[in-house]
C-alpha cells in the first residue's frame, strides 16, 4: 500500500497527547488502511496487467476462458490480454501491436518475405505457457497463404561450476654399475585425472 494513514497528525496538538484520543486515531488509522488497500485493490484490477487473482478471474467469465491449474497468474494474465483486443484481419499493424502486447518493447523480431510468401516470428517469451499463447493467437491471425514459423528465444542466465581432479603420475629410471656410478632419471608428467600412479625401473649391468 502506498499511501500510510496517520490520523493523529491532523489533529490539534493538545488533541494528540490526550490518552483517549490516542487509542481513537489507533482505531481509526486501523479501519483507514483497511479502506486503502481495497480501494487500491480496485484500482488495480481495472487493468489487466495488475489484477489480481480475484480480478483476473472475473476477466476470465467475460471471455469465456477457463484456466489450467498449473497455470501462474502472469500466464493468466497473458491469456486474457492476448484475447481481449483480439482483431482480424491480419495486417502487418496489427501483428506489430499483438506482439507488442505479447512480448512487451524489444523481446521480438519480425522477418517478412512476402515475395516468396514466407513469414518469421522470434519471440523472448519468459512466462510460463506464454509461448504456447502467442502461438495460437498467432495462428489465428495468419492468413492461409503464408508460411508462418514461430520461435521462441531466451538467454540462459546460471552458474555452472565444474571441478577437475588433479593427479601427479612419477615414473623413475635407476641404472646400478659396478663402478658404483649411479644415474638417476626422474620426468614427473601432470595430466587432469583422479588417479596417482607411481611407476620404478631397476637396470643393473
Amino acid at each position: 500500500m502506498s499511501k500510510i494513514v496517520d490520523t493523529i497528525s491532523y489533529w490539534m496538538p493538545i488533541l494528540r497527547k490526550i490518552k483517549e484520543f490516542q487509542e481513537i486515531a489507533k482505531t481509526e488509522d486501523i479501519e483507514l488502511n483497511l479502506i486503502y488497500e481495497e480501494v487500491e485493490r480496485i484500482l488495480n484490477n481495472m487493468f489487466i496487467e495488475t489484477s489480481d487473482e480475484y480480478g483476473i478471474s472475473r476477466l476470465e467469465k467475460i471471455i469465456g476462458i477457463v484456466p489450467d491449474v498449473e497455470n501462474t497468474l502472469e500466464t493468466r494474465r497473458l491469456k486474457v490480454l492476448s484475447r481481449w483486443n483480439y482483431r482480424v484481419p491480419y495486417t502487418d499493424r496489427e501483428l506489430y501491436n499483438k506482439l507488442l502486447s505479447l512480448c512487451g518493447t524489444g523481446n521480438f523480431t519480425i522477418i517478412e518475405n512476402y515475395k516468396e510468401y514466407i513469414l518469421d516470428i522470434i519471440t523472448n517469451i519468459g512466462i510460463a505457457g506464454g509461448f504456447d499463447e502467442a502461438c495460437r493467437i498467432l495462428m489465428l491471425m495468419m492468413p492461409c497463404n503464408l508460411v508462418v514459423t514461430i520461435s521462441n528465444e531466451l538467454d540462459e542466465v546460471g552458474v555452472n561450476v565444474s571441478s577437475y581432479g588433479i593427479g601427479i603420475s612419477t615414473s623413475m629410471h635407476y641404472t646400478v654399475t659396478n663402478d658404483l656410478q649411479v644415474t638417476n632419471k626422474i620426468s614427473s608428467n601432470t595430466v587432469v585425472s583422479n588417479v596417482v600412479s607411481t611407476g620404478t625401473s631397476i637396470l643393473t649391468n
